[in-house]
């Protein structure tokens, strides 16, 4: 995914230089209406022509933006079509540029009825750069200091006429060459407003776009890729948690709470499975299951031992159990007889408590002690 990201970003930057160099002078909604003569060069571009105010290329930042939403396929249609403004061409897809003279007979009109020209200009002498010199001279005397007012440029539609006439000699939008020959002529303004350090005055571009074969190919081909590449982001996010899932499942014991299960545990838990199953079957209460409760009610809160005894006892079940008895017990006597006849019957005392030790151990089947001590 990471690729895939450094990937996108790298081509949302590279189409945003190439489109911020083609694009960056194209008129953006708003700009015709900056004061004074700054936005002269955008009164001639459609109303239905001017870029979005988020959607255009006059910077990287809102160029990476545009494509953003060119990437998604919010509307990016209209930017494109925007995109292909140009001087009026041939029919067609022609290549070749209308002439802007001589003007049309709609604009002739419009230009004798509120000019009045001398009889020595006619439409066939006459220059659209000319006409819409004076057009705009007619129109910044009508408005000049009423940016205030609203309806800006054309404050209570005052001057707008002369608009109509600039538009009709110079449609759509400025080439280089006219927006400068404008500025030179004092009707328009192409400098930079503000005290930063791109600011003051500036050289009057383009307002219009490309040629629309060019523009299509540039905006499909970034459609696809990004497209492409925003799919593949997709499904590597999702493969990615499907993947991250899927070893988690596989992680998970089959048996929950069976990690510290051994051996011994589990010979001990079918010990006491078969004792239980055994006692039930015969319908008896098995002595080793009455002794494990009485010795869970003694020892309770204490170690998780089954059937607790206490050392003296576990020594002698283990002695009785490998045949050694413990060492006989002896008692001072003034002679060596008294000895001997005194630890005669400590001995079979001894002997008798280890023989009814073992022999309830066996009557038990040795469960107490084996259960305890977790034996075979």
């Amino acid at each position: 995914c990471g690729n895939l990201v450094a990937m996108l970003i790298l081509m949302f930057f590279m189409f945003s230089v190439v489109l911020v160099n083609r694009f960056g002078t194209m008129c953006v909604a708003g700009d015709e209406a900056r004061p004074g003569k700054l936005g002269v060069t955008c009164l001639f571009t459609p109303d239905d022509s001017l870029l979005d105010r988020h959607a255009h290329f006059q910077g990287v930042g809102i160029a990476i933006y545009t494509l953003f939403r060119i990437a998604t396929g919010d509307a990016w249609g209209e930017v494109m079509e925007s995109a292909t403004l140009e001087t009026p061409r041939g029919l067609g897809w022609g290549f070749s540029y209308t002439p802007r003279e001589p003007v049309s007979n709609a604009a002739w009109g419009v230009y004798v009825r509120l000019m009045q020209p001398s009889a020595n200009v006619t439409q066939a002498t006459a220059t659209a750069l000319e006409i819409a010199k004076e057009a705009l001279d007619e129109w910044y005397a009508l408005v000049q200091g009423r940016e205030d007012e609203e309806g800006w440029p054309l404050p209570n539609g005052d001057g707008a006429d002369y608009v109509t006439l600039a538009r009709l000699v110079l449609p759509n939008c400025l080439t280089a060459a006219e927006a400068m020959y404008l500025q030179e002529h004092g009707v328009a303004d192409c400098a930079v407003p503000g005290s930063y350090h791109s600011s003051g005055p500036l050289d009057c571009s383009t307002t219009c776009g490309y040629t629309p074969i060019l523009v299509y190919t540039i905006f499909y081909l970034f459609f696809a890729v990004a497209a492409f590449v925003l799919f593949q982001l997709v499904i590597g996010v999702l493969m990615d948690i499907y993947l991250r899932v899927q070893e988690e499942a596989a992680a998970q014991p089959a048996c929950p709470g069976c990690d510290h299960l051994t051996i011994t545990i589990l010979k001990r838990m079918h010990r006491r499975w078969l004792m239980h199953a055994r006692a039930k079957l015969h319908g008896v209460e098995h002595p080793a299951i009455v002794s494990r409760s009485v010795s869970m009610k003694r020892t309770w809160g204490v170690s998780n031992r089954i059937a607790p005894v206490d050392s003296n006892t576990r020594d002698t079940l283990i002695g009785c159990r490998h045949a050694r008895p413990p060492p006989p017990a002896t008692a001072t006597a003034n002679t060596s007889e008294g000895t001997a006849e005194l630890a005669a019957p400590l001995a079979d005392s001894t002997n008798t408590a280890c023989t009814t030790s073992v022999t309830a151990t066996d009557a038990l089947g040795g469960a107490t002690d084996r259960m305890h001590w977790g034996g075979g």
